[in-house]
């Protein structure tokens, strides 16, 4: 196996995020009952874009950097993420230059310190995407407590919303919005202004409503709504029988101390899911698995684990995929207290990334080295993380356009600060040293 430097104190750990399908048929099945009755350094160009903060001196090179300066750091790195982005020209990179900006205020929010500094980031990106940075925004301070923050975002986000519906803007963009505002009054209990935003969204977006919204059904809606979803199963989609099954899955929770429940609801799940993904079964098996750790039955999560673990070799897909698979999976073992095996799950994953790599374009390489770091960073293996990071970067400046390094870089960003991973300088320097290289041609 791959060696690796004595592990040093663990960071926290990384919660795996995967997006729900869309799903037509299920979406209005849950809409009104469900919920109850991503070198040298510089600073920043003259994008426009705020400036780098330097407040406190860099630490030693290939020291990591001390606790106190976690946050700062996250800001810092997310800062080059978002200035990156910010570079790209308007023309004709408008759409990925604020998909990007929204990826670094999305990971911005997790940051002590960063929802402030969203205002502020949102108002210099461009389009319909400043109102779901304002929705997010709502929703963080409406989930915290912070009632009149929350209000006033809001009204901001409502207001973009409302200026994006009078314009030429594509439904699911505009539907974005809402759902965003839509979670925000979830996190106020206001389902009658949920029901409203749900009845009015798109297929898309009232899937992904309804995932968020199953996470919350009380006991006692659990199995009126499993018997519709059930109804829904037969002859629906591949899509519409994940987001069915995922939806099952959070109810699992809702029953978890009813172990008879449970258990059927699991195995109901499994009697239906042949048609699904790799990556469907992989959210579901994620979201139980997390159950099982929530509830102090960590044995129960590894068990899931293993039963991923051995779905992985029945399917078939690209290498990076593969690889990212099989890091997902350490990072479960990482969230279940499985280190030993969740090491080497990871291990295994880069002498995978290692066979295949020449087969992988380098513009996809980051897709699977990425998850790797992540995976180490959650085993406690900071260095080996900050090293996979490094080849992340380098992987992508082979690319001689800017654009694709730009995404490169900003996911990188993103990545290191959503995995709780305290970058060393020698990384800090290759990420401003990236962005600083960046120009035409895009």
């Amino acid at each position: 196996g791959p060696l690796r430097p004595h592990p040093v104190a663990p960071l926290s750990t990384y919660l795996l995020l995967l997006h729900p399908f869309s799903l037509p048929v299920v979406a209005s099945l849950l809409a009104l009952g469900a919920c109850g009755a991503e070198g040298p350094s510089a600073h920043s160009d003259a994008t426009g874009s705020p400036e780098r903060s330097s407040e406190s001196p860099d630490p030693p090179r290939d020291e990591p950097v001390s606790e106190a300066r976690v946050d700062d750091l996250s800001v810092e790195v997310l800062r080059i993420a978002y200035e990156a982005a910010s570079m790209m020209p308007l023309r004709p990179h408008v759409k990925t230059r604020s998909r990007l900006q929204a990826e670094t205020i999305e990971a911005l929010l997790d940051v002590d310190g960063g929802p402030e500094l969203v205002p502020e980031w949102a108002d210099g990106s461009d389009g319909w995407r400043r109102g779901m940075a304002y929705g997010m925004l709502a929703t963080h301070y409406a989930g915290a407590g912070e009632a009149e923050k929350a209000r006033t975002y809001l009204d901001v986000a409502e207001s973009l919303e409302g200026a994006a519906s009078g314009e030429d803007v594509q439904g699911w963009r505009r539907d974005t919005i809402r759902l965003h505002i839509a979670t925000a009054y979830l996190a106020f209990g206001d389902e009658d202004r949920v029901n409203a935003i749900h009845a009015r969204l798109g297929e898309g977006e009232a899937g992904k409503l309804s995932a968020i919204r199953s996470e919350s059904v009380p006991v006692g809606a659990v199995d009126e709504n499993v018997e519709r979803l059930m109804e829904a199963l037969p002859g629906a989609s591949s899509d519409q029988a994940h987001y069915a099954l995922l939806s099952i899955a959070h109810f699992c929770g809702a029953v978890y101390d009813e172990t008879e429940r449970r258990s059927e609801l699991e195995d109901s799940i499994r009697e239906h899911w042949k048609p699904l993904t790799f990556g469907a079964r992989v959210e579901i098996l994620a979201v139980l698995a997390k159950q099982h750790i929530a509830g102090g039955n960590p044995a129960k999560a590894i068990g899931l684990i293993d039963e991923l673990e051995g779905y992985l070799e029945g399917f078939t897909m690209h290498p990076e995929q593969e690889v990212d698979f099989r890091a997902d999976v350490a990072v479960m073992r990482a969230q279940a207290g499985d280190v030993p095996n969740g090491i080497a799950t990871a291990d295994s994953a880069l002498v995978r990334y290692e066979a295949v790599r020449e087969k992988i374009d380098s513009t996809f390489r980051g897709r699977a080295l990425r998850p790797l770091a992540e995976a180490y960073a959650a085993l406690g293996e900071s260095m080996t993380a900050n090293d996979l990071f490094e080849r992340a970067l380098a992987e992508a400046v082979i690319n001689p356009n800017s654009r694709p390094r730009t995404e490169d870089l900003v996911k990188t960003c993103t990545t290191i600060v959503r995995a709780g991973h305290t970058p060393t300088e020698s990384l800090l320097e290759m990420l401003r040293g990236t962005k600083k290289d960046l120009g035409a041609p895009w």
